[in-house]
């Protein structure tokens, strides 16, 4: 008994020699059905996973969302501003015809006046004189009233050029564009004997208030030169570019300081030039330097 007493323990031994591997083998991932609980803890991970998954594309939807929201917002906003610039835009070109409308009224009105009336009796006074001169040809008045009538001669010239400058003919413009700039290139040789290079490239149709502010700009430029520059020599250059009317008028002049200049008396019509090619949607620069003449550009659209 005792010998199969120990040999039973020595088996035993064995068996739990022999088990040990086995269950290291199972603790480690064996095959076994124990071996299967092993690859819990992996998934357990593959779920944490997909969780976070889940959630990080719950942000991005969230996220894109609010984007969405956003953009809408902002493509109704646009969709406002739009609006309120075809208001503003539509709103201009009302202003911009009432006050050519208005300007060619109130000139229509002093050239009648000036005409009809200054200019009626300032010719009545010269017949006047003339009688007078005649008159008193042989007396110690005579010099005094050839004098008078030298004065009142050159009186009449300014009010003239004056009706000329005012008067709605010279901005009507129912000729061609280029015929009228010759014409007022030929009046500021009269007055000062400066002849005008002209270069004018422009089509024959334009739009009526376009021609108009484009003349009034030209002459406003000129008067500027025949007042103030002491030039000898002045150039224009009309052409279409870039959907509109280009314009450089440049003279060889005494020249100023712009920016000293612009609200000086005898000035505004530079500041008037600005407003004029704005209102219609376009542009004005004034370039001058003492000493080195002036250059007026500017540009106006077609489309005003």
């Amino acid at each position: 008994m005792n010998i199969a007493a120990r040999s039973g323990a020595h088996e035993g031994g064995r068996s739990k020699r022999i088990a040990e591997p086995e269950s290291s083998r199972r603790s480690t991932g064996g095959t076994g059905q124990s071996g299967g609980a092993g690859l819990v803890a992996p998934a357990v991970k593959t779920n944490g996973d997909m969780g976070e998954l889940r959630q990080r594309i719950s942000r991005i939807e969230q996220e894109r969302d609010r984007a969405a929201a956003r953009l809408q917002q902002a493509e109704e906003d646009l969709d406002v501003a739009e609006q309120r610039l075809e208001d503003a835009d539509t709103a201009r070109r009302h202003l911009l015809d009432n006050v050519a409308s208005g300007g060619d009224e109130a000139r229509r009105r002093f050239a009648s006046a000036l005409h009809d009336d200054a200019l009626q009796l300032l010719t009545a006074a010269e017949l006047q004189l003339e009688r007078l001169r005649v008159d008193a040809r042989r007396t110690k008045y005579a010099a005094d009233l050839e004098q008078l009538k030298t004065t009142i001669k050159r009186v009449e010239d300014s009010l003239r050029n004056l009706l000329y400058n005012v008067s709605p003919a010279s901005v009507d413009l129912h000729m061609r564009l280029s015929a009228s700039i010759r014409d007022r290139a030929v009046a500021l040789k009269q007055h000062t004997g400066i002849e005008a290079e002209l270069d004018l490239r422009l089509p024959d149709a334009l739009p009526g208030v376009v021609k108009t502010n484009v003349f009034k700009n030209i002459s406003e430029a000129l008067s500027n030169v025949e007042k103030h520059s002491n030039a000898t020599r002045v150039a224009v250059r009309a052409e279409t570019l870039d959907g509109g009317i280009s314009i450089v008028i440049s003279d060889d002049g005494t020249g100023f300081v712009v920016a000293e200049s612009l609200y000086l008396p005898g000035h505004l019509g530079l500041i008037a030039m600005r407003e004029r090619a704005q209102l219609a949607g376009g542009w004005c620069r004034i370039d001058s330097e003492p000493g080195a003449g002036t250059r007026v550009s500017f540009w106006i659209p077609f489309e005003t």
